[in-house]
């Protein structure tokens, strides 16, 4: 339909219901009608942009400033722009090893936003989940910085089995839980479950002889049955074998 539907007034026009309705219609619908169309807070509220996160210390983050890029975040329905760095403040990891959820927060009164972190991912008020991060126990691992907003993340996979320990000559089958055939799985290898060594995906791994794709799945279950090859069982590619490490599926719908 044609956009806008309101129009110049000139000085001293009496005030038309029909003025004001279509102004409202252009501001909260671009136009259309409530039945055609969510308002434009509705549409915008998962809106994160430009939100790099950034290693910045052993226990800190930082979401760093570009005056041509800033991160701009919408949270409860208020949107905000950074204008300088952003950084977690201190000590606000603690305990074991654990991945570690990123939160974006808004303060009334402000237009731009803090960091804070959290084991849960689920957000409070005034909160957007904006990335994740492994905590080893006594520092955050820096490969494993995940923004949720950015490059390959924006695919984020709808089954995630975190990584798991494995070693050679087994078969290992994670239950997706997705209810039918995943449209694409992929499973990675690292040598530690904190991504601080090298890591390989999608995986193969060697019998001796040949190198091999070793993962497959179903509606149910994704599997990766590796070989009974102490030295390059769990993984063979270009950065090395081994014959134990730690694997991580992902699975997309």
């Amino acid at each position: 339909m044609p956009y806008p539907n309101s129009s110049d007034v000139a000085s001293g026009q009496p005030t038309a219901a029909a003025h004001y309705n279509n102004l409202r219609k252009d501001a909260v619908y671009l136009g259309n009608v409530s039945a055609d169309s969510v308002n434009l807070a509705t549409f915008l509220q998962s809106f994160v942009l430009n939100m790099n996160i950034e290693y910045l210390a052993v226990a800190r983050l930082r979401v760093p400033f570009d005056s041509q890029k800033p991160a701009s975040v919408m949270i409860s329905g208020c949107m905000l722009v950074q204008t300088a760095n952003i950084d977690l403040p201190a000590a606000q990891f603690s305990g074991g090893a654990a991945v570690w959820y990123i939160f974006a927060n808004r303060t009334p009164g402000v237009t731009s936003f803090t960091l804070t972190v959290n084991t849960s991912p689920v957000p409070g008020a005034d909160q957007k989940l904006i990335g994740e991060c492994y905590w080893n126990g006594t520092a955050i691992a820096p490969l494993s910085i995940r923004s949720y907003s950015n490059g390959g993340d924006t695919r984020l996979p709808a089954y995630d089995s975190g990584w798991f320990a494995c070693s050679y000559n087994n078969t290992y089958a994670k239950a997706h839980g997705l209810g039918q055939f995943p449209r694409e799985c992929i499973a990675f290898y690292s040598a530690t479950n904190d991504n601080s060594t090298y890591r390989c995906g999608p995986i193969s791994a060697s019998n001796g002889t040949n190198v091999i794709d070793i993962v497959y799945w179903d509606a149910t279950n994704v599997y990766i049955k590796n070989f009974n090859h102490a030295s390059a069982g769990a993984i063979a590619c270009s950065a090395g074998n081994a014959g134990s490490g730690y694997y991580r599926i992902f699975a997309w719908v």
